[in-house]
């Protein structure tokens, strides 16, 4: 969810990094178009995420690392490596929630 750590602060919040290239690349493939198109409907797709969270609820930027408990970059990490990383972190989050 881009805004569960507004709707449900007290829950554990991921967000997954990309480089901006290697997202791209990975959409294109995914929907085998051309990279340039790719970018565009990107581009064009996030402006007007980022336009409607502004007008509904005044969140200007709704991807800082400081809203989130971890940030994984996922540019060269395989899932598993990512996945555990997540899990590890929501261990430690739950352990300090709970003690």
């Amino acid at each position: 969810s881009r805004l569960g750590w507004h709707f449900c602060p007290q829950s554990f919040k991921v967000v997954l990094k990309c480089d901006t290239t290697e997202r791209i690349r990975r959409i294109a493939k995914r929907d085998s178009i051309d990279f340039s198109d790719a970018f565009y409907q990107t581009a064009h797709r996030e402006k007007a995420i980022k336009e409607r969270y502004l007008h509904l609820y005044g969140i200007e930027d709704f991807t800082s690392s400081h809203l989130f408990d971890l940030t994984a970059n996922t540019t060269t990490a395989k899932p598993e490596a990512v996945a555990d990383r997540i899990l590890i972190a929501y261990g430690e989050w739950h352990s300090r929630q709970h003690s």
